[in-house]
């Protein structure tokens, strides 16, 4: 498991502004971080909600995400 170690566990999602940062920050966190799948979820959530669609399109999947940083064992 890759993770960035910035508040991985922390599943806290308030408002879309913070959660497209929370994507931003967290999308080199493999497997997806509870963070950056919550933020997900938020904005899935909020598009479904107002047919707006995820910020700068689709958030890609859990297979796409890639960290060759931090590397922290389960």
């Amino acid at each position: 498991m890759n993770w960035i170690n910035d508040f991985c566990e922390n599943g806290n999602v308030n408002g879309r502004r913070r959660a497209e940062g929370i994507l931003k920050i967290h999308a080199p966190c493999t497997p997806p971080c509870p963070r950056a799948r919550a933020a997900a979820n938020f904005l899935a959530r909020q598009s479904s909600s107002d047919g707006s669609g995820v910020a700068g399109g689709d958030y890609p999947s859990d297979t796409t995400l890639a960290c060759p940083e931090t590397t922290v064992s389960s």
